[in-house]
């Protein structure tokens, strides 16, 4: 698996690599930095990631030098991706990146850490990915979920699936309007729970003052260890009352995402 990987980003280096912080992303990126193969990572800023993600971000880019930068991107200035349909990460996507790829047009390769096991749900957001003309490589070699997970482990990154993330937007039901003043909401609210140290749940909004807190059933008790701040924390935003609900993570991401 390793010379695979070596030989398919060798001989497309450099590289831009798209950088989450999480486990795709950070695995290969990383796999460049230590295998000397030229890159730049890239992460996009805005509402639609939370700040612990942001400051991961950072703490891994200090932990590994990681030759990295930031760009910035605010869905409201697309009518489109406000308007929340399902192709909502389509145009979402499409925003995101043209910044980054025209940025890096003349000089990288844009890639990023999609693997084959996503190819399996409803992702628009791959299809404006390839629209980009940016890579996946680890769909290219066929690796899925479960497989890069071990190879990030071999590289000495922590990794389970219940830390997987998706953006913000992603937690609005199809066709409720993405009010700002409400994303950011959201935003804090996923954010807090982060900073807990909780992984695996998703803030949902079915429609405007009906909130669904998903959790996977391994991280309930440790939420409920914590729910006093966190309904101090939505009521303060005014989003009243929430249903829970306890589920296998497998469940809940990929919801709306």
């Amino acid at each position: 698996m390793k010379s695979s990987i070596y030989k398919y980003l060798k001989e497309r280096e450099p590289l831009a690599i798209a950088f989450s912080g999480g486990t795709d992303s950070s695995a290969l990126i990383l796999f460049c930095r230590l295998n000397h193969i030229k890159y730049v990572g890239f992460t996009i800023a805005g509402p639609h990631i939370t700040d612990y993600e942001i400051q991961k971000v950072v703490s891994l880019r200090r932990e590994y030098g990681l030759n990295h930068c930031f760009f910035y991107c605010d869905y409201k200035f697309s009518s489109q991706v406000a308007r929340n349909s399902r192709r909502r990460c389509f145009y979402c996507k499409s925003n995101l990146f043209s910044g980054p790829v025209k940025f890096f047009f003349r000089t990288h390769i844009v890639a990023d850490g999609t693997n084959s096991t996503d190819l399996l749900g409803y992702r628009p957001g791959i299809e404006s990915i390839r629209a980009h003309g940016i890579i996946s490589p680890f769909v290219d070699l066929g690796m899925t979920k479960d497989q890069i997970i071990g190879f990030a482990r071999k590289l000495g990154l922590k990794a389970n699936k219940a830390d997987s993330r998706s953006c913000i937007l992603a937690r609005f039901s199809y066709g409720v309007y993405l009010d700002h003043d409400l994303v950011i909401k959201i935003r804090r609210a996923e954010d807090f729970l982060l900073q807990q140290g909780l992984s695996g749940f998703r803030f949902r909004v079915l429609k405007p003052g009906d909130y669904l807190l998903q959790i996977d059933e391994h991280y309930g008790q440790p939420f409920f260890q914590i729910k006093a701040g966190f309904d101090q924390l939505v009521d303060s935003l005014g989003l009243k009352s929430y249903s829970i609900q306890l589920m296998p993570f497998g469940e809940i991401t990929g919801y709306y995402d």
